[in-house]
């Protein structure tokens, strides 16, 4: 029984990488971004990359620096959303989320995919990143994850994502939400 449960199991641990391929995952995508990002000038670029690296949400961010405007991340941050780690994911999210001026016409439709990502924390950003960018169009979208989502930090996030967004038609599902 041992044997049998030891060949299931790398049987699933094989077959892993095609199934989030299946699913658009890539296991390659938070590193190909990562790279991308490390050959832009600035340390909000570099401090991406290296948290994208790492897979450490905590080192994303750079001491003093308040905007992050380099529309040659686009891309790579694009990319980054693509992976099948959900840290990379949600880092990708956030480094949207804080470019300015924020990239909306090409961010906000991949930053609304994510509020449905398997992940809460990615779920939690995309809410979050939404607000940032006060779009209208996705509050719908917002609403459905304050009052259903069974996380606390992903309704939360949702919530000050409605508040950002202050569209008058939020505030009965605000409410409801007390």
């Amino acid at each position: 029984t041992i044997a049998l449960a030891a060949a299931a199991n790398a049987t699933i641990a094989a077959s892993e990488p095609v199934l989030q391929r299946s699913r658009g995952l890539d296991p390659d995508a938070g590193e190909r971004a990562a790279a991308e990002l490390a050959l832009l000038p600035g340390p909000h670029a570099r401090a991406l990359a290296g948290a994208i690296r790492a897979r450490d949400w905590n080192a994303r961010r750079v001491q003093g620096v308040t905007t992050f405007n380099e529309p040659r991340a686009l891309q790579a941050l694009m990319l980054a959303l693509r992976d099948d780690d959900p840290e990379v994911r949600r880092i990708a999210v956030w480094g949207l989320a804080e470019m300015r001026p924020a990239p909306e016409a090409i961010a906000i439709p991949a930053v609304s995919r994510m509020l449905s990502d398997v992940s809460p924390e990615v779920r939690a950003e995309a809410a979050g990143a939404i607000g940032d960018f006060e779009s209208v169009e996705n509050s719908r979208s917002v609403e459905k994850l304050l009052l259903h989502h069974p996380s606390a930090p992903v309704r939360l996030r949702a919530a000050h994502a409605l508040g950002d967004i202050q569209d008058p038609d939020s505030r009965p599902t605000l409410e409801r939400a007390l």
